[in-house]
């Protein structure tokens, strides 16, 4: 081999590394975000994906207790992805701003009416 093939081997062979450890780290989040949404009666849907990022739909049947929603928070390091989050019920105001402030990052809307069908 010369010089010049040692040195593309080298850099191709680094770029797949990264892109392979990138893309483990960038499925295993959406699998932890999809699992806490779960445990809440949730619902997670998403456009896109690696390595530009997903545009993430959470939709929620309830309210969360404060406890529920710091375990949520886990979406405001979402990266790459949007992440907006739908509370398909009734919440007050302060529920909703507390929400919007847990969840700092993400979009946060509430709305009774079914919004994913």
């Amino acid at each position: 081999m010369t010089q010049r093939q040692i040195i593309l081997t080298t850099i191709t062979a680094a770029f797949v590394l990264v892109a392979t450890v990138d893309h483990y780290q960038y499925e295993a989040h959406g699998k932890r975000r999809s699992a806490i949404v779960s445990e809440f009666g949730g619902r997670t849907g998403s456009l896109m994906g690696w390595p530009w990022g997903k545009e993430v739909m959470i939709s929620l049947p309830r309210p969360l207790s404060d406890e529920e929603l710091q375990r949520l928070a886990i979406l405001n390091t979402a990266g790459r992805d949007y992440v907006s989050v739908w509370f398909q019920c009734e919440l007050t105001d302060e529920q909703l701003q507390v929400a919007k402030q847990v969840l700092s990052r993400c979009g946060v809307h509430a709305s009774p009416q079914e919004v994913d069908r």
